[in-house]
């Protein structure tokens, strides 16, 4: 009995130490442990539950801006910190800043009410005209021709000379003005050495056919024409180039297609009525010219439409159309990452 003492206290000794070798065991399967390592569970994604995390930080960065514009004025307002996701911070340091809104543009309003100056001095002429015929400065000979005296021609070189001086400065400032917002919102847009470029052509035409006096004798009148029709190309071609731009910046281009419809339909109407003039009698002349001057004011209220719709696609403040709201419809169903 004094030898098998031992052999108990050693059987004593491992049940206390290793109190789990007498417990059951459950033996896993191989082929579980390794489905389970290639096939891990992974976790749901809640979608209300993102919403909400990303309005939380949405409120937590506009509290900070908040809180920021509010001390903008203390010297001790430090700048706001925002708590964002690991993701969404690396993704803000990587992506280079933009300005906020939209770019400064330059202010089109005396450009443009210079250029309406002069359509509406142009406009007025007539009724100067018949002024100046009732106060005996302009008389009328036998073959209705004009002829006006020292006042009359003073007066007339005044209101036709500023109606070509604002429309000419006028368009020539607004051109280049706008050209230059322009650039600010697309690459698309016309250069501001086009309206430079246009002019300095049509004078160079001008000043061909006047020195051309010297060769053609009494022939310069066909150079007057050409260097006519060569300025009216370059007008017809600013007027399509700047409509393109306007439908680049989002502007609506109609109005400069109305620009460059408009004088051609006046030309043809000229023509029928040229042909016809010798059987058509003097109030029938004079209602022709009167819808002739009103289709000029529709000329100047048009040109100002597309002038303002222009300026107000470069600020951002365009009025929103019906076919916006299938644009956001289409950006909204855009998958996002």
């Amino acid at each position: 009995m004094a030898e098998q003492q031992p052999e108990h206290a050693y059987d004593a000794l491992a049940a206390v130490a290793l109190p789990s070798v007498n417990a059951p065991m459950t033996i896993v399967p191989e082929e579980a442990l390794l489905a389970e390592q290639r096939h891990p569970v992974r976790p749901s994604w809640n979608p209300a539950e993102e919403a909400r995390h990303r309005a939380n930080v949405e409120a937590a960065a506009l509290a900070a801006h908040t809180k920021a514009a509010g001390k903008r004025n203390r010297k001790d307002a430090g700048p706001a910190r925002i708590e964002t996701p690991a993701g969404l911070a690396s993704f803000v340091q990587q992506t280079p800043a933009t300005p906020l809104g939209p770019a400064r543009v330059h202010s089109t309003v005396a450009p443009r009410s210079l250029t309406i100056t002069g359509f509406f001095l142009a406009f007025a002429y007539p009724a100067v005209f018949l002024a100046l015929n009732d106060w005996g400065h302009i008389v009328f000979d036998g073959n209705n021709h004009a002829h006006l005296d020292e006042r009359a021609r003073r007066i007339t070189y005044v209101v036709l000379g500023g109606a070509a001086f604002c429309l000419l400065l006028g368009w020539f400032w607004w051109g280049i003005t706008a050209a230059v917002n322009a650039r600010k919102r697309t690459r698309w847009a016309v250069s501001p050495t086009w309206l430079p470029v246009s002019y300095l052509l049509v004078a160079m035409a001008a000043g061909g056919a006047a020195v051309s006096k010297h060769w053609l004798d009494h022939d310069v009148k066909y150079a007057y024409v050409g260097a006519g029709a060569f300025a009216l190309c370059v007008y017809f071609a600013t007027l399509g180039t700047y409509s393109k731009t306007a439908a680049a910046v989002g502007s609506e281009s109609k109005y400069f297609t109305r620009l460059i419809v408009i004088p051609w339909v006046v030309l043809a109407m000229a023509g029928v009525v040229a042909f016809f003039s010798s059987f058509l009698s003097a109030q029938v002349r004079l209602a022709l010219y009167l819808v002739l001057e009103l289709v000029q004011g529709v000329y100047g209220l048009t040109m100002y439409q597309a002038m303002a719709a222009f300026d107000r696609a470069c600020a951002g403040t365009r009025l929103t159309r019906a076919d916006d709201d299938e644009a956001i419809k289409h950006f909204l169903k855009i998958p996002r990452r």
